[in-house]
């Protein structure tokens, strides 16, 4: 800093000012450009994952025509191939899908179109679509129904089964043997609770951190083989929290893992009130995680009441234990 107009020198003080100015200043701008330069790759992101569907669509769509026995014959090499081929069209489309959902969440512009269905179908739905999946690797995947009628919820059910075949799809992923149980049942008088328990890999405390965070993955010789983008959790995460629900997780390595999420129960005044356009400010808020290594196992999240039973089997080795006498007291109602 030179001197003053008036040829006098600044007093100490004020230097320390306008150093604290600058270096604000300075810092502000950077952040600007960084903001700007995280704008322009999230638009690129979802320029790029849109041309990219309508392409991946029309593989998938010829690829499954021609693996049609209907369609005429295709010998069994030529089958074995197209077969590897339309796997690999499979995850590609899903991955277009994830970074456009990322793309829509983090901007505000994905639709939740809200409105009174039945958690119990939509799960019901799901576990029967992911039987093949399951049958495939010998696990015995059920969906054990409440003992007693559930009320409906208030939520978008289009997204609500994506996040169910995604967290019920992970559970048989990550489970080599033995089984697969969901649930549902009343949380407390303002949600309902879903939940998937699996007998699987179980994941590391110093990894579960990180579990809901974009692109993770765990890393370890168990899960070397077993293809993912680290998307999904991410996506399912952000659209709970948009619905109004929470989402979080329990596990041991070597015993299972189970997941959580709540949805709201519908109310009359939801089914009359209008629904407000999803702001992105809403989207950006921050993930909550489950404690790092060494800390307590994940509770409910802050502003639900823990239960007085879950309805999820104790994690133990196979076979999975006989759970209507815990069924039945987690849906009685007190």
């Amino acid at each position: 800093v030179g001197e003053k107009l008036s040829g006098d020198a600044f007093p100490r003080d004020e230097v320390e000012f306008l150093q604290i100015v600058a270096h604000q200043a300075a810092s502000a701008i950077e952040k600007s450009r960084f903001w700007e330069e995280d704008q322009m790759k999230s638009e690129f992101v979802s320029i790029a994952s849109h041309e990219l569907l309508t392409p991946t669509a029309s593989i998938n769509g010829y690829l499954s025509m021609i693996l049609d026995d209907n369609m005429g014959q295709v010998d069994a090499t030529a089958r074995e191939f197209l077969t590897k081929v339309y796997q690999s069209s499979e995850r590609l489309a899903k991955l277009v899908e994830d970074l456009l959902n990322v793309s829509r969440i983090e901007s505000g512009r994905l639709k939740i179109n809200k409105r009174e269905f039945s958690l119990v179908d939509s799960v019901r739905k799901a576990v029967d679509e992911l039987k093949v999946n399951a049958e495939k690797k010998s696990l015995d995947l059920a969906f054990i129904a409440p003992q007693i009628g559930l009320p409906t919820v208030y939520a978008d059910p289009d997204h609500i089964y994506r996040v169910l075949v995604n967290l019920i799809g992970n559970a048989i992923k990550y489970t080599q043997s033995g089984w697969v149980r969901c649930f549902v049942a009343q949380y407390d008088p303002t949600h309902l609770i879903f939940t998937v328990a699996d007998s699987g890999l179980g994941i590391p405390k110093e990894a579960m951190g990180h579990l809901f965070e974009k692109f993770y993955r765990v890393e370890r010789q168990a899960t070397a083989g077993i293809q993912g983008t680290g998307l999904g959790l991410y996506v399912s995460k952000k659209i709970i929290d948009l619905l109004g629900g929470q989402m979080w997780l329990e596990s041991e390595v070597g015993k299972g893992t189970k997941f959580y999420f709540t949805v709201p129960i519908c109310t009359d005044e939801m089914k009359t009130a209008p629904v407000p356009a999803q702001a992105a400010e809403q989207a950006a808020q921050p993930v909550q995680h489950p404690p790092a290594a060494g800390q307590p196992p994940v509770q409910a999240p802050a502003g639900l009441a823990q239960p007085k039973s879950v309805p999820v089997p104790t994690l133990a080795p196979n076979p999975a234990p006989d759970l209507t006498p815990r069924l039945n007291a987690a849906n009685t109602v007190t």
